[in-house]
């Protein structure tokens, strides 16, 4: 993934996390796992969070989908899914190309798992459903 994907996931990230106009510390904490495995400093997620990145349009489908996890992971972090973090999370999906109908069935999905945690393997099954 080049850098500038990555600087877009965590963006994506960092406005997801704010939507409910809070941003938890574990969030935040997750966010920087996430990033210091995309490799990305802790100085520029500071600066993202000041700055959105302009959004660079991630390549891969895979990738996008991966994404879409990691992003509902984030919004059952702090054990609170507000309307808010939903409904932006929806358009974030529907932003990266994903279908609706397979976003629909990832949140009723959700549901099954404790604190809304649902397995990679669950979520990628969902998307194989949906684009075979």
């Amino acid at each position: 993934m080049r850098k500038e994907e990555k600087l877009t996931v965590l963006s994506e990230m960092l406005q997801l996390a704010k939507a409910d106009q809070r941003l938890d510390e574990r969030e935040l904490e997750f966010i920087r796992v996430v990033a210091k495995r995309l490799g990305i400093s802790s100085q520029e997620v500071r600066e993202l969070n000041e700055k959105p990145s302009t959004g660079v349009p991630i390549k891969f489908e895979a990738n996008r989908i991966v994404q879409f996890h990691r992003l509902v992971l984030l919004m059952n972090v702090d054990g609170i899914v507000s309307p808010e973090e939903k409904e932006h999370l929806y358009h974030l999906g529907l932003d990266m190309g994903l279908r609706k109908e397979a976003i629909d069935e990832v949140f009723e999905v959700m549901q099954n798992y404790e604190y809304g945690i649902v397995p990679s393997s669950v979520l990628i099954n969902v998307f194989k459903r949906f684009y075979n």
